[in-house]
């Protein structure tokens, strides 16, 4: 969005698995479609640092 106020702070968000795992400095796409057979993702944010955590999942739900 041109011109908003947080532009430049970093943005997490989950529930769009057809990204994937995005981690970028400036955005951090956490769904990686565990629902769909994927990964469970989890980043823990130390400061600056992030640790990513992936656990395959078993796959619970057939697409459509």
């Amino acid at each position: 969005m041109p011109g908003r106020l947080t532009k430049g702070a970093p943005i997490a968000f989950g529930h769009w698995s057809t990204l994937g795992l995005q981690n970028r400095p400036d955005l951090l796409a956490l769904d990686t479609g565990c629902v769909w057979g994927g990964s469970l993702t989890a980043v823990r944010v130390d400061g600056g640092r992030r640790e990513v955590l992936q656990v395959r999942c078993p796959q619970a739900q057939v697409p459509g």
